[in-house]
């Protein structure tokens, strides 16, 4: 692993100058001054390198691009992260060849906001792999050289596994960003030694710290009655919940109480007045409050689009960005211009009100990337979307948040708990979803994969939310096998185990998995080896014992190497004592 900066090279693509830089090093052109500090790291048997770049325009400039190139020798044998864009990304090891395809184009207007396919930068290192703010190449089992960016919010950090040309290529999301002052564009570390040892001392660099993130187990309505909820259903789930012997802390109200998407003081008939004394409710019933929000989108029917058109995000052309597409929202929907100084104060009565006058503890704030998907010139999408979360943190000093559908980078240390996959879906994968090739697509096929893929960020940058698990009989089609797998990642990956079910509706099958999952739930991961796209081999500690825990989510029965007498079924998981 090549160390020196001297072997590296860079480019700085300004609009009307392009500053190559061999040797890579800090100097002074034309336009502006950059200025590269490297350090060295040593611990153990790691080594690794830090690199902080700071730009010094001479005058105002417009960046088109900016990346540089560390030689690197691939393998055929090599695995390599591909960390998504958003907490809905596909996210798993994938092999030197491998490549993610692309989103078919009948579904690019309907979808192509969610993740990685409208970013310029993705496009341009087609058909390279490639990973988002931290990414890493696995050499065996356990040797690892890793790319991590330290502070993503005044650029996110593309990275480029270049196997054509054996270089990890590092981009900057800068293009089009019209820069006047000095702004600090990078903090990376490139750390190579085993795994353990790489891991701990990218930990111990992080510049932001997560909040407090205590493991919680909860429940919310969306997987049970999705957007047909009513107070009386909310109270027989609230009273089965609360009568339940499982230790459900946090009950959370999800997408159906609002009149529309965006008005979200404006309540349907059903729940008109009575969301402080649902709140109540839930606390007498001895549990937290939660409440959904999708704070930076709107519905096209939604009061406050209507009345308010100027605060939509829009176009070069002054047109009104469709952000996507939900049927269950009544079609296509919008994003709010943070930057509005009305969408500013629209949100400060909304956070406000649901925390302070409704009491709500716990929010779920949802679709958050729709904020940055189209910059003002002087900002970028990593600016756009820090500035958006520390304003909402600003606004909910107490409250616990959970957030989704954002860049992950950009909740590190301002939000306690953060998705870190798609939605779960009923039955093994969505068909029409698989189809498009959307990878920020509803399935349990994904979430498993991603949940995996992102184990590492539990405690580094937030707490781990792997979404839900379903243990009961009715109202989907997984397997039981299925079921089981799901529940024991979400138990042994995540901080938050919420789920939808009714635990009244519990047979004696659901009871003890859910209780054999509580016992495995204190175990603390040590790593995940990726055997293949459906096949892995997870080693966690719990007890003072090591244990192993053997997943097999593809179509067909499997048996392990290193355990042949097991044979396990599709969707089937066991743990193992690991002698």
């Amino acid at each position: 692993m090549n160390m020196n900066p001297n072997s590296w090279t860079g480019s700085i693509h300004l609009k009307n100058e392009q500053i190559d830089l061999s040797p890579f090093r800090s100097g002074s052109h034309d336009s502006l001054y950059h200025d590269l500090q490297f350090s060295e790291i040593q611990q153990g048997r790691s080594k690794g390198i830090r690199v902080q770049w700071t730009l010094h325009p001479k005058q105002a400039v417009t960046l088109h691009s900016i990346s540089f190139a560390i030689p690197f020798t691939f393998s055929a044998q090599q695995r390599l992260l591909a960390n998504g864009f958003q907490s809905w990304s596909l996210t798993r090891e994938v092999r030197t060849d491998e490549r993610f395809p692309a989103l078919r184009r009948i579904a690019r207007r309907y979808f192509q906001y969610y993740g990685d396919e409208y970013i310029p930068l993705t496009k341009e290192i087609a058909p390279h792999p490639y990973s988002w703010s931290l990414g890493y190449v696995r050499s065996g089992l356990q040797q690892m050289t890793m790319l991590g960016s330290l502070n993503e919010q005044f650029a996110y950090t593309l990275i480029e596994y270049n196997t054509s040309q054996q270089q990890l290529v590092v981009h900057l999301d800068v293009a089009g960003l019209h820069l006047q002052h000095s702004l600090p564009i990078l903090d990376l570390v490139l750390i190579d030694g085993p795994e353990p040892e790489v891991r701990a001392i990218y930990q111990s660099l992080q510049a932001l710290p997560p909040l407090p993130a205590p493991t919680v187990w909860g429940w919310n309505s969306w997987y049970h009655f999705y957007t047909d909820i009513n107070p009386t259903k909310i109270s027989k789930a609230l009273h089965s919940v609360a009568a339940s012997e499982h230790p459900f802390e946090v009950f959370q109200l999800d997408d159906g109480y609002q009149a529309a998407i965006g008005d979200w003081l404006v309540e349907k008939p059903a729940f008109k007045g009575q969301m402080p004394q649902i709140a109540q409710q839930i606390e007498t019933a001895g549990l937290r409050p939660g409440l959904w929000l999708a704070p930076m989108v709107v519905e096209e029917k939604a009061l406050i689009a209507q009345k308010n058109p100027d605060w939509l995000l829009q176009d070069s052309k002054g047109k009104p960005i469709r952000v996507g597409y939900n049927p269950l929202w009544g079609g296509w929907y919008y994003a709010l211009n943070f930057y509005d100084q009305g969408v500013q104060n629209y949100l400060t009565q909304v956070f406000q009100t649901v925390t302070r006058k409704w009491g709500y503890q716990f929010l779920k704030l949802d679709f958050l990337f729709a904020a940055c998907i189209a910059p003002p010139a002087h900002k970028t999408r990593a600016q756009v979307m820090s500035e958006v979360l520390d304003f909402i943190r600003r606004l909910c000093p107490d409250t616990q948040l959970l957030g989704c559908g954002v860049p992950l980078a950009s909740a590190a240390g301002r939000m306690e708990y953060c998705r870190i996959g798609p939605d779960t879906h009923l039955d093994w994968d969505h068909k029409l979803l698989r189809f498009f090739r959307k990878r920020e697509r509803v399935s349990t096929d994904f979430a498993l994969q991603t949940i995996l893929g992102r184990w590492w960020l539990d405690g580094l940058w937030f707490g781990n939310d792997p979404d839900v698990f379903i243990l009961r009989k009715e109202g989907h089609r997984l397997s039981p096998e299925l079921q089981r797998t799901l529940l024991l990642v979400t138990a042994i990956f995540g901080r938050l185990h919420f789920t939808s079910d009714l635990p009244a509706a519990y047979d004696e099958w659901s009871e003890g998995e859910l209780r054999e999952a509580l016992f495995w739930s204190h175990g603390q991961v040590q790593g995940v080896r990726w055997l293949d796209a459906q096949k892995m081999d997870v080693r966690f500690t719990l007890d003072k014992r090591s244990w192993k825990l053997l997943i097999n989510w593809s179509q067909k029965n499997m048996t392990w190497p290193e355990s042949p007498q097991v044979q396990l079924e599709p969707g089937e998981s066991i743990i193992l004592l690991d002698v």
